[in-house]
């Protein structure tokens, strides 16, 4: 399992690459004395590692991938180890969507084992090692990890952010961008606000004909931005296709799934399935802990409908409320810029410092895996 939000970090510092990736061994196992819906005590988490958790009895990983659904069963193929690929369909009385979204490039295609994925972040650290100039497209958390994390590793290079907005991170308070702007600057990154690459289209294809090479790229205001390393950062896109493709009235006008406030699907041949996280239309800020709940919500209403045989409890099914946005931005390689609700309801906002690891010790964790030899 890739831990997505480690990559961008580990695509420019070198060491860290099989922290990325997560074995699947105890997925279904879950902790015993930590609560993960809190920071936790990582300390302790990671001591008690795969030890400390108790296993489930009745779950079952499939390594695979998804080729196609239907209302009633999966399509997937599988690979062995001798590279034999087989073809099989999985039943399934309900269904919860997660798909996720599209990284953009260098992380729009990751390899399907770890040894590899590991090599190719290493093949991404050694492209940024070799560039001068580095223009990030994009003023989200992904842009601003990019560009930081490039500038804080390597201080000498020309790094620069492009931003379509007046600010960073509009979907948040202003005392965000406040904070993490006055970092960026701190770093030297050159930030250029209020404009954009005109046409990405045009831009990808002059872009694939001057890898490792110097390319002028005019904005829409005109000024030019020479660079020999671009990295589109400029929002995911949702895997909704295997849906979509069957039932096209699920796509919404915002490229995601309908959902009900049950996070049900949005068509009454289709209320078996939920949809979840990036590719579920929810109204929510695109982030980790948003998702989490949302799972709670759909879990919790498929036991409901299994627990009443699917019929005539759909009174008793929760609804999902966004909860008001909080967010932690890398900025640079040990600063983290948080915006957070305190106890009185409240926003908080503060700046501290944070491990070039990101804590994945504490993800292996929460995963089942044991952290003490992430080479696994």
């Amino acid at each position: 399992m890739a831990h997505l939000y480690v990559l961008p970090r580990f695509a420019v510092i070198s060491g860290y690459e099989h922290q990325a990736f997560i074995p699947y061994t105890d997925l279904f196992a879950t902790p015993s004395t930590i609560n993960l819906g809190t920071a936790g005590d990582l300390e302790e988490m990671n001591h008690l590692g795969a030890s400390g958790l108790q296993r489930g009895a009745r779950a079952q990983v499939l390594q695979c991938t998804v080729t196609d659904i239907t209302k009633t069963h999966i399509t997937y193929t599988t690979t062995s180890d001798n590279g034999l690929t087989g073809t099989h369909q999985l039943q399934y009385s309900y269904m919860v969507f997660a798909a996720g979204s599209r990284l953009p490039r260098p992380l729009i295609r990751l390899p399907a084992n770890k040894s590899d994925a590991s090599q190719w972040l290493g093949g991404v650290q050694a492209t940024v090692a070799k560039s001068t100039k580095i223009m990030v497209v994009g003023g989200g958390p992904l842009g601003i990890q990019f560009a930081s994390d490039i500038k804080a590793a390597y201080p000498t290079k020309e790094v620069t952010l492009v931003v379509s907005r007046s600010r960073l991170l509009p979907s948040f308070d202003e005392k965000m961008h406040l904070l993490i702007s006055t970092q960026m600057e701190s770093l030297g990154v050159n930030v250029i606000y209020n404009d954009r690459v005109s046409d990405i289209d045009a831009f990808e294809q002059e872009r694939a004909k001057h890898i490792g090479r110097m390319m002028s790229v005019t904005l829409r205001s005109g000024r030019v931005v020479d660079s020999d390393l671009q990295i589109l950062a400029i929002g995911q896109r949702p895997n909704h296709e295997l849906l979509s493709s069957v039932e096209p009235t699920l796509l919404s006008s915002e490229n995601s799934l309908k959902v009900l406030p049950t996070l049900q699907l949005d068509h009454p041949d289709w209320s078996h399935v939920f949809a979840i996280g990036d590719v579920a239309q929810t109204g929510a800020v695109k982030v980790g802990y948003m998702a989490l709940a949302q799972a709670d919500i759909a879990s919790s209403n498929i036991v409901e409908l299994v627990q009443c045989g699917g019929r005539g409890s759909e009174r008793n099914l929760k609804s999902y409320e966004p909860a008001k946005p909080e967010i932690k931005v890398t900025v640079g390689l040990t600063t983290m810029v948080s915006q957070r609700i305190g106890g009185d309801g409240n926003y908080e906002w503060s700046t501290s410092e944070t491990p070039k690891d990101l804590h994945t010790a504490f993800m292996w964790s929460a995963y089942g895996a044991d952290p003490t030899d992430m080479t696994l």
